[in-house]
């Protein structure tokens, strides 16, 4: 009797053994499949994310292209028109004997004006950078070298022979104020044959300026809203750093700190950035991605680069791996149980 119970508890303790053996390469196998299936679909998530985003930048890189091609025709209409109207503002310098204060401003504005299809505006610069009489009283003493981009092109315009034809561009409001958030004008400039000054004609109330309004970098950021499911917000900028929108933009002194010394770390390295998000109203993780999209060109006195920024939430993608695991995690429960 006792050998039997010793027999029973032989063969007992041996179907449990291999029993939990058998358990043990169940859980190991299903374990394994389950965690490398899972880091698999993990990778080919943030592929797809990371190929959105690429497929995302270039799109809006080739229509912010295309609408500032569209931009620079129009921009360039008056050109010729304004370049024979610089013929009555020198005629005008050449009588006063080179003395500025005896130029008739409004006899030649009005006499230039009639040529052109909007209101023309006349400045004198000297090579300072310095606007010395103006029709327009409020930007008197203004000095342009604040700007950039005049600053380096007066000179060599001053000290040149032709005429130089600008983009239309944001003017400056008066002397006092540095942001470039005023109404859009078309300037271009020729110096005096003793190149002491520069003359500037500014024309605004342009024709063209619904037309123009069609081609509003504003619009992109509605037009891509159903591209890239992770991107939560676009905004451009120009490389002054006002924000557009649909009705004009909005100046640097309206922005946060955050964001106006990311883009001076843009735009003084002229190259793509990309940074960490910061706290949002959703608390979501997530990254924001600046793109300087290089739109200068040599035979224009102002840049008109603008900078793209792209904020991208993690959010949508770890809700999508927290389901998969959820799934995994019961296909491997099941196949245990089974």
């Amino acid at each position: 009797m006792r050998e039997k119970i010793k027999q029973v508890a032989r063969n007992f303790s041996l179907r449990h053994y291999l029993f939990g053996v058998m358990i043990t390469i169940i859980l190991l196998v299903t374990v394994s499949l389950v965690t490398v299936t899972y880091l698999q679909t993990e990778e080919a998530v943030q592929e797809l994310d990371l190929f959105l985003q690429s497929l995302t930048e270039l799109n809006i890189r080739e229509r912010i292209a295309l609408i500032n091609s569209g931009l620079a025709l129009y921009d360039s209409g008056p050109d010729a028109r304004i370049k024979g109207a610089f013929g009555t503002f020198l005629a005008a310098y050449n009588r006063s004997g080179g003395d500025i204060s005896r130029i008739d401003y409004t006899a030649v504005q009005e006499q230039v004006s009639r040529n052109l299809s909007g209101r023309a505006d006349l400045y004198v610069i000297n090579g300072s950078g310095i606007i010395l009489a103006s029709t327009v009283p409020d930007v008197l003493y203004l000095n342009l070298s604040q700007n950039p981009d005049y600053q380096k092109r007066i000179p060599e315009i001053i000290n040149g022979t032709g005429f130089v034809a600008d983009r239309v561009v944001r003017s400056y409001s008066s002397a006092s104020d540095p942001e470039l958030t005023g109404i859009f004008r078309k300037f271009a400039f020729i110096p005096v044959p003793d190149h002491r000054y520069l003359l500037e004609i500014g024309v605004s109330d342009l024709s063209d300026d619904q037309a123009r309004d069609n081609l509003s970098y504003s619009l992109i950021s509605d037009q891509l809203d159903d591209l890239n499911p992770y991107l939560d917000e676009i905004r451009i900028f120009d490389i002054h750093r006002n924000l557009f929108v649909r009705d004009g933009v909005v100046p640097p002194g309206s922005l946060d700190p955050v964001t106006l010394s990311r883009l001076d770390e843009v735009i003084a390295s002229r190259s793509d950035a990309t940074f960490l998000r910061g706290p949002s109203l959703d608390g979501g993780p997530g990254r924001v991605r600046y793109l300087f999209i290089n739109l200068s060109d040599p035979g224009s006195v102002s840049d008109m680069s603008v900078i793209a920024e792209l904020t991208y939430s993690d959010s949508l993608r770890e809700a999508i791996l927290s389901r998969i695991s959820v799934f995994y995690f019961l296909v491997a429960a099941g196949a245990v149980l089974m």
